[in-house]
């Protein structure tokens, strides 16, 4: 009986064979044996989408819903201040506003003025003619006119330091 003896080591064989594939199929996940197929990675993602424990479309999402931490919302970024494209320079402004003035007759300069303040006013008279600004200041308020003879004595007092 030469087929016996070969059904006895076939038979034997083919269970080891046979149950290493299934032993393996259950603790890589593809067959569930309890005690052997290890709880999965995937059961909370699972979870997230419905598809455990037999809910369909969420249901039963809640409760995952409500054990995951908030994120936080990312501080916005501060946004860049724009470089200057340029500086004022008061001195410069009052030159430029000196030489109109020096066309304007003294009336209608008196009515223009008389809106502005004296530190600015001062400043644009440094940079008149003499005779134009005396004209102005005499037209004034001998009270303003004061004010802002005193303006122009502390601006034409400064001196620049020697570096």
């Amino acid at each position: 009986m030469p087929g016996s003896k070969t059904l006895l080591i076939a038979i034997p064989l083919a269970l080891v064979v046979i149950g290493g594939g299934v032993y393996g199929a259950a603790t890589m996940g593809f067959l569930k044996i309890p005690g052997i197929t290890p709880k999965s990675k995937m059961g909370k993602i699972a979870k997230m989408y419905g598809e455990a424990g037999g809910k369909m479309y969420g249901e039963g999402k809640d409760k995952l819903a409500a054990s995951i931490p908030k994120r936080k919302p990312r501080p916005e970024a501060p946004k860049p201040t724009p470089k200057p494209t340029h500086t004022i320079d008061a001195t410069k402004g009052a030159a430029a506003v000196a030489e109109v003035w020096n066309g304007i007759e003294t009336p209608q300069l008196v009515a223009i003025v008389k809106d502005w303040q004296d530190k600015e006013l001062a400043l644009v008279l440094a940079n008149m003619d003499s005779g134009k600004a005396s004209e102005l200041l005499g037209a004034m308020e001998p009270k303003r006119a004061s004010k802002i003879s005193q303006e122009l004595q502390i601006l034409n007092s400064r001196v620049p330091i020697p570096e």
